[in-house]
């Protein structure tokens, strides 16, 4: 955590600089009909994998 000096007056003070964030999903009444998509195709293993 790193500390800004701050002018307060004659004196200077430090502050901490704090950064916090949030991400949140909420999930409100119920889902309609036909609302969920199938699977989306994967890679198979010898299109991911490749050896040196």
């Amino acid at each position: 955590m790193s500390a800004t000096p701050r002018s307060a007056g004659p004196a200077t003070i430090t502050v901490p600089t704090l950064s916090a964030s949030a991400l949140t999903a909420v999930t409100i009444g119920k889902p309609g009909e036909n609302a969920w998509f199938d699977r989306l195709p994967r890679l198979t293993y010898v299109e991911v994998v490749t050896g040196i």
